[in-house]
């Protein structure tokens, strides 16, 4: 992904029962600098083999 916009510490709880429970939100934003035909403007995804 070329640009993320996210808060880590959004769903954190200060006090918790469970051991490192965290979950995440972020949204992915549109990289407007990436013009050429082909290429998406969100992320990049590469095939291992």
């Amino acid at each position: 992904m070329h640009r993320l916009k996210f808060s880590p510490v959004q769903g954190l709880p200060f006090i918790s029962d469970e051991f490192a429970e965290d979950s995440m939100e972020f949204e992915v934003l549109r990289d407007s600098s990436i013009t050429s035909s082909g290429l998406s403007q969100f992320m990049k995804v590469v095939q291992a083999l």
